[in-house]
């Protein structure tokens, strides 16, 4: 079986918008280092299968990312994929990944995804993914997130263009959330240590 797709720090490529079935963004990513919407759909479905194996109740996800240019496809994918399966989606916006973290204990989510590539050239992007506690996920859910995507992409499951549109916004939509929760959660916190 092939391995995960996962790295040291998540899943991370250069990001092309190019439409194309689930098999090729597969492809497109391990020979190419290619990240695409399809693929990010993959990831959004397995990682909604795969919520279980991970710690706290649920199916709540919150999404956050930061400013690189085809970040928005990607999150509107990835939240195609996790609400076609079940989750509950909510968007933070643009964020630092220590807030992303915040946001997943604030809401009280099972996971979190940032999508974010760090010090990655803008031309990049990818996920990281966070459980409960606001931790990195670990390499065995990380082997089971990947062995799950290949799974679906040998599946039919194709979404009406209605259904795909409305399935590609958040349950909960609070973009503003980093500007406005986090730095009055910051300040309280600089209180304390004062």
């Amino acid at each position: 079986m092939a391995g995960s797709f996962f790295g040291t720090d998540g899943i991370r490529g250069r990001t092309s918008l190019e439409n194309m079935d689930e098999n090729e963004a597969i492809q497109c990513l391990e020979e190419a280092r290619t990240l695409t919407p399809a693929f990010m759909r993959l990831v959004g479905e397995a990682l909604s299968y795969t919520q279980p194996d991970l710690p706290g109740q649920g199916n709540t996800v919150v999404i956050g990312w930061d400013r690189r240019p085809d970040n928005m496809e990607l999150v509107a994918a990835l939240t195609l994929g996790l609400r076609l399966t079940g989750s509950r989606v909510i968007h933070i916006g643009e964020c630092a990944t220590p807030t992303l973290h915040h946001a997943v204990l604030a809401f009280d989510a099972r996971s979190g995804c940032m999508i974010t590539a760090s010090h990655n050239p803008v031309s990049d992007s990818g996920i990281k993914v966070f459980d409960s506690f606001g931790y990195k996920s670990n390499r065995g859910y990380e082997h089971e997130v990947s062995r799950t995507i290949r799974q679906l992409a040998e599946e039919d499951r194709d979404v009406d263009q209605p259904d795909r549109e409305a399935l590609s916004r958040p349950d909960e939509d609070h973009s503003n959330w980093s500007q406005t929760t986090h730095p009055t959660w910051l300040a309280h916190r600089w209180e304390a240590f004062t």
